[in-house]
């Protein structure tokens, strides 16, 4: 009886969690092969070949050795998502960040210098997006 309880507590809580669907950010590399542009993969190897002196006097090239497996900012493996803040409800695009708690949404009322700032910020790009 003790558990039949549990379950439907359990069943009416869950009613009240939303989810939001996590989307990753691609590496460089991905996003260069969806513009059709491959980058070779270089051999881990290759850095470990012996220096001669005519390597030296001759023009050289630096090895690409995966940085476009990184992305660039943000991090790799980081993810983001669309969440809903007020009555009505509007969409942000958050990157969520596991060290932190705390979710900062600017308030319309806000005269802080940052906060003019970024709604320049977004009369421009409303104005662009036009």
């Amino acid at each position: 009886m003790k558990w039949l309880i549990v379950v439907l507590a359990c069943a009416a809580l869950s009613e009240g969690l939303n989810r939001v669907p996590l989307k990753r950010f691609k590496s460089m590399r991905e996003e260069l092969r969806e513009r059709g542009i491959h980058l070779p993969y270089s051999d881990p190897a290759l850095k470990y070949l012996p220096y001669h002196t005519s390597t030296f006097a001759s023009s050289g090239s630096e090895l690409m050795n995966n940085y476009a497996d990184r992305t660039a900012s943000p991090p790799q493996n980081t993810y983001y998502g669309a969440i809903s803040i007020g009555t009505p409800p509007k969409s942000f695009q958050v990157l969520f960040d596991t060290g932190s708690s705390n979710l900062w949404v600017d308030s319309s009322y806000c005269s802080n210098q940052a906060c003019i700032l970024m709604q320049h910020v977004r009369l421009l790009a409303m104005a662009l997006a036009l």
